[in-house]
Order: C-alpha cells, then structure tokens, then sequence
C-alpha cells in the first residue's frame, strides 16, 4: 500500500479495552507469519491512568530506534477524541465511555455506549491533520447516515454525578429547600435525597436540613465533605491531646515527648503532632489517581515487590501513601524520575499530590493557626515534621491506626465487609465489590473482616472495584459514627 506512512490511531471505549489491544496486536505482530508482510511498528497505550511518562509518548518526537527501523506508531487512546502528531489513519470503534454516579447504591460506574456523529465526525477529521489520511469505522455506513444520533445521547453532569458538594454549597448560599432550589438542569429526586442523607450522616445538616456549626466551617474547606470531615477529624485528635495538658509548653521539652502519657484515645505525643500532616497527605494522594501503578506483567513482580518493602503498610493504601510521602519529608526533596520508575510511582501524579497538600496546608494555617492551636505554629509539614519522620521515634501501630480512625471518620458510610463466599458486600446496600488490583490490600492484603475505601470504579470483568483501601475494626464504627450504624 503506497499510503501505508503514517501513525495509526484507534479510538476504543475503557482503558481495559485499550491494554487488551496493545497486547492483542504485539502479539500479532511479534507472530512468524506477520514478519514478512508487515513494517515494524510500535503500539502505544493512551489513557488517563497511565504514568505521565508513558502517557505523553505518543506526542513525542520518535526514538532513534524507531528512525532506524521505520518504524510507525499504532496508538490505542481511551479517549472520545484526541489529536495525535503525524496520524494519518484512524480506527473507529463507534463505542465511547460516560462516567455517571448511581445514588441508589452510592457507586461510580461507566456506561459504554455508541458515539454520536459529532463524536465520530471529529474522531475521523483526526486522520488529516499532517497529510490526506483514511477512517476505518468499525460500523456500517448505512448505521452511520440513517441511525446514529446526531449529538451526545448522556444526560447533562449534573445528572449523573454525586451532588453532595453542590447541595452543600447551594446551603451555604442561604438556600434553605435544596430541593426547589432553582436548577439549571433539574436533578434526579433520588441524587438530592443521597446527597443530603451523606450530609446528614456526617453531622453537616441537621433534621430540618439546616446547616450546623460543623456544617458553617466545613463550607470553607476547598474538598469534599467526606475529606474534609476527615481533615476535621484530624485536627480534633489534635487539638484534644493539647488541651488537655499531655503536650509540653516549650519546643525545648520535645525529646522528652515520649515520656508523655497517652490521651483517652491511646494517642501520644509523637502521633499528635504527625496526624494532621498525615492526613492531609492522605486527603492529597486521594485527589490524584493512581499514584503507584502495580506491573503489568509477572517478571517485574519481584522488582515491584521489593520496591514495596520500606513503605508498605498491611493495613492498606492511606497508610502506605503516608509512608511514601516520608521519603519525601525525611529528605526534604521530591524523588527523582528514576527513583520514581525503580519504585512503581507515577511521578506527575506525586508531584500534583505534593501542590495540593500544599495549598491545604497554607489553607489550614489561615484558617486554624498552627499546630495544637498556636502552640507549635507552622510545624504541621514543617522542619518538626522532617526530625520526627527521620528519627521514626514514634509507635508505627499507633500511627497507622491514628490514621485510619480519622479517615473512617469522613468515609464511614464507604465500608465493606467480608462475607461467608470470600467476597466483601458493602454495609449499606449489600453491594457486591472487589479490591482495586492497584491496592496494596489487593496483594498484600491479610483478609480483614472490614475494609473501608474511598471510591468505587469499573473493574476488569465487569463487577465494581474499591479503592483506596484500608482495613478497619468494626468498633470504630461505632465509636465514630453511632448515629449512622446503629
């Protein structure tokens, strides 16, 4: 074919899709009987989850492998449309995936369904940016003149997302009635209903839908109310230590912070003056996706493995984000990009997590003052943080526990338990869900009765996937929220 030059690029609706066909084609064309028919070519995965590195390789200029041998790209995108430099020729699967929230079990899914003709329109002019190209659809012509819908067929966001946030700020406007709130796209009785239930579960609204004093303050907060509760959380198991006298006055009385009794809740000093940096590293790493990305074949297990070992934590994904983060605070410099692929990290992901802690802990300081009330002013990631984390003088149990007490305390109503069957059902619902192969819980999980998670997504065989993920005791249930799991 004298049109064979230039890179291909197919449009395919998941990301599963999208690693199934990289492999499908290697495949094919590593095989003996396509050698001699066939130039050799590269293919190219593209999609959101992918580390930066790997997901801005196909806009890159061409390796001086890729010269030598002639080599010309095949890139599978998940996306509805995207330019790629030097595509020629574009393959349509007519399919496209639209997030959307479902209020009546509290999980995100995705719908995968056909394009529009906008959609498949703009994916084919794709094929002509640098020179005349070709569009393979993967559908009839007749299906594409006489029935394809001429724009999108999803309902507008505001439809097929969680509005707890929205409902929260629509109160803080000084709406009183949500639901006759004046919408511009009206949403479904059944998402207003969920959000206002989250808000109320986390002690936001009262029984009238009025906001509470936990409610005014947590308006403030740039995250969602599940993360800031959480943050919230944090700064009272701080707070509660100080104010009843366990901490001492002077910085020149730190060493001898070990010797301090433990408060009520078993926290001491150490633990105390970590948590709220802690968590708000957590409320950072779970605002970025995924931060470390598991192999995506056998042999660099062993490597993954070990690159695991000084961070790893069993209880689950909060608590390992914490230790990954240490690296960082003990050295007080962001890893670099080879350490970064020696230890599975995605690097723009970490970096992106670092700035959003940042902002909230200069948020944190505007709002709050420092550590402990004023008492430790500024040390919450400062070079207090750096002495402890480098010195590990502090309990690892008490630490990792502290943490997941504070995470529990937004994200209680996120919580799945192990049944008979070997699977986790969600408490509320009775939702069967899997472990994100991306949590560590997912490899190096012990089996804990509870487990609490952040978000639910699509997993590879169909069933819904949780992460991030952490083990939990039932009690803390109730310890934290009693009003909701009576």
């Amino acid at each position: 074919d004298d049109n064979n030059d230039g890179d291909i690029l197919c449009f395919l609706p998941t990301e599963n899709d999208v690693e199934d066909a990289v492999a499908m084609a290697e495949t094919a064309l590593s095989a003996p009987s396509a050698r001699p028919r066939t130039k050799p070519a590269v293919c190219l995965p593209l999609h959101a989850s992918l580390p930066s590195r790997l997901r801005s390789q196909p806009f890159l200029p061409r390796t001086p492998e890729e010269l030598r041998t002639k080599s010309r790209r095949i890139v599978f995108a998940a996306e509805t449309s995207v330019a790629v430099p030097n595509a020629s020729h574009v393959v349509d699967s007519g399919f496209v995936k639209t997030p959307f929230f479902d209020p009546s079990s509290g999980c995100r899914r995705s719908v995968v369904h056909p394009v529009c003709r906008t959609d498949a329109d703009r994916r084919a002019k794709r094929a002509g940016n640098v020179r005349r190209g070709k569009c393979y659809r993967l559908y009839s012509e007749e299906y594409l003149r006489h029935s394809m819908v001429e724009t999108a067929m999803s309902a507008p966001e505001i439809r097929r997302c969680d509005l707890t946030e929205a409902i929260l700020t629509v109160k803080a406007l000084g709406v009183n009635n949500a639901l006759s709130f004046d919408w511009m796209t009206v949403p479904t009785a059944e998402a207003l209903a969920y959000g206002l239930e989250c808000l109320f579960a986390l002690g936001v609204v009262d029984e009238n839908t009025e906001l509470t004093e936990l409610g005014k303050e947590m308006v403030y907060f740039p995250t969602d109310p599940r993360t800031s509760r959480m943050i919230l959380a944090a700064l009272d198991m701080e707070s509660r230590y100080y104010e009843r006298g366990y901490g001492n006055d002077d910085d020149e009385d730190d060493d001898n912070d070990n010797d301090n009794p433990h408060d009520e809740n078993g926290i001491s000093a150490m633990t105390a003056k970590l948590i709220v940096g802690d968590i708000m590293t957590v409320a950072a790493a779970m605002q970025v996706r995924s931060l470390i990305y598991p192999p995506k074949n056998e042999r660099h297990w062993s490597r993954y493995d070990d690159a695991m070992a000084d961070i790893l934590d069993r209880s689950g994904d909060h608590v390992t984000m914490v230790h990954l983060f240490d690296l960082i605070d003990h050295t007080h410099r962001m890893l670099s990009d080879e350490e970064c692929r020696e230890r599975f990290v995605n690097r723009g992901a970490l970096q992106r997590a670092m700035d959003v802690r940042n902002q909230l802990h200069r948020f944190l300081k505007r709002r709050f003052g420092g550590v402990g009330g004023g008492r430790y002013p500024n040390e919450w990631l400062g070079s207090k943080r750096r002495e402890i984390v480098g010195s590990h003088g502090f309990d690892s149990d008490e630490r990792s526990e502290a943490i997941r007490k504070c995470v529990c305390a937004g994200f209680f109503m996120n919580v799945a338990k192990l049944n008979n069957d070997g699977r986790y059902y969600t408490l509320r619902g009775k939702y069967a869900v899997s472990i994100s192969p991306t949590s560590v819980l997912h490899r190096y999980g012990d089996g804990s009765d509870y487990v609490l998670f952040g978000e639910t997504c699509d997993g590879a065989r169909g069933g819904v996937d949780v992460r991030p993920c952490s083990s939990i005791s039932g009690l803390w249930l109730r310890q934290l929220a009693p009003h909701y799991w009576k």
